[in-house]
């Protein structure tokens, strides 16, 4: 994270290959969302619940 946090938005780092349309993946991939309530000092279902209206969601399964 870059920055100041704000109500709903936040800014993060990327390197010079992301581009305007690329995923960005909020939880899962490398750090499980388990791990990164536990970090946080909560549950995974908080974290979930906390993401704002304007933040599109695309589910799908870890592999």
């Amino acid at each position: 994270v870059v920055g100041r946090v704000t109500m709903d938005m936040c800014m993060v780092a990327v390197g010079p290959e992301a581009v305007t349309g690329d995923i960005a993946t909020v939880f899962g991939g490398i750090v499980s969302l388990d791990k990164q309530a536990h970090d946080a000092g909560t549950i995974s279902y908080e974290l979930l619940t906390r993401l704002g209206p304007r933040v599109a969601r695309r589910y799908g399964r870890s592999e």
